[in-house]
């Protein structure tokens, strides 16, 4: 196993890593889902936590497949390196969410809020956050069947894909960035958050748009 899918590996499996290690020390009864405004709205074993833990991180497994298959194109290299960087944004998220989730429970706090972080807030920003990264990654992508912005018109034409991955790159940091400044000083909570979600399927309209354009332009 490679350097980097070892840590791909302990990326994906720390937030399980987390809850088992605070499982012992957590109250029988806690949280196990919050509602839109940030309040409890359903209460559980701590048993819960950790079983829905080992079932949502199967993306490692997803990931460790993606790579060998993208490794076994002739332009898989580069493909391989993005899907990576994107499982080690993606898991970096769901451990600050773990922790923070964690806290909550032991505390026994009946919301995400609290006096000095607006958690819905936080995770809009994040969301803004995910979008410059990505943006960054995407013009890497070389055409293929599982990572990228993969429309019908894409996936014919290398050069399509070249210039959707080029626009669709830039597009994505800009409204990161302009997600990132409204979520700090425009909206508040869920406001925020509702915000960064309009704006990804602002960037999926506008870049389907432009692929069928430039895919046309091209024949």
């Amino acid at each position: 196993m490679t350097l980097k899918r070892l840590l791909s590996t302990l990326f994906s499996c720390l937030p399980l890593i987390i809850t088992l290690f605070m499982l012992p020390i957590m109250p029988d009864i806690i949280p196990v889902h919050y509602g839109l405004y940030g309040n409890v709205t359903r209460y559980g074993s701590n048993r819960v936590v950790c079983c829905s833990r080992l079932f949502n991180r199967n993306d490692v497994f997803l990931v460790l497949d993606g790579t060998y298959r993208l490794k076994g194109c002739g332009k898989g290299k580069l493909n391989a390196i993005v899907l990576y960087w994107i499982n080690v944004m993606t898991s970096l998220i769901f451990i600050a969410l773990q922790i923070w989730f964690v806290i909550l429970a032991y505390t026994g706090a009946e919301t995400t809020h609290s006096e000095s972080i607006d958690f819905i807030k936080l995770a809009a920003v994040c969301v803004g956050i995910g979008y410059i990264v990505i943006g960054n990654l995407l013009p890497k992508c070389k055409r293929n069947m599982l990572v990228g912005i993969r429309t019908k018109w894409t996936l014919l034409c290398d050069a399509t894909w070249y210039k959707t991955h080029r626009f669709g790159g830039r597009l994505m940091v800009v409204c990161g960035v302009l997600s990132v400044l409204a979520c700090l000083t425009l909206f508040d909570g869920i406001a925020g958050l509702l915000f960064a979600a309009s704006v990804s399927v602002a960037i999926v309209i506008l870049v389907t748009i432009y692929s069928h354009h430039v895919y046309k332009q091209a024949l």
